[in-house]
């Protein structure tokens, strides 16, 4: 079964932009964007739709990806920028961000492909 809300970094994400507004009335705040799984991971959302973060299935990551013009996407393989950790809440720990990352991926995916 495909979780409808993901939490990251003390920040939530919703599936779909209904589960957005559903977050509106729920106790647990408000979404701070949309997440979308696939076999490589998963990419993280703002509420215009745009592509902020991607987070690999094997719990490495989070790191900025955007679209470039020509459709492809572009990720900075060296962590978040700081626009991206702001958007995220991520913490100043880097215990603590690889911790939550890692057990974000085996929240969504099997515990045999994420990094131990």
């Amino acid at each position: 079964m495909k979780p409808e809300f993901l939490t990251l970094y003390g920040k939530q994400y919703a599936r779909n932009s209904r589960g957005v507004i559903a977050s509106l009335f729920q106790s647990g705040g408000t979404a701070n964007g949309t997440f979308r799984t696939t076999k490589a991971g998963i990419y993280f959302h703002d509420m215009q739709g745009q592509e902020r973060a991607f987070l690999r299935r094997d719990g490495v990551g989070p790191v900025t990806v955007s679209r470039l013009d020509d459709g492809r996407r572009w990720y900075v393989l060296a962590g978040l920028c700081e626009r991206e950790r702001q958007w995220m809440n991520e913490p100043e720990s880097f215990s603590a961000r690889v911790e939550g990352a890692r057990a974000l991926a085996r929240e969504v995916f099997q515990p045999d492909q994420v990094t131990p």
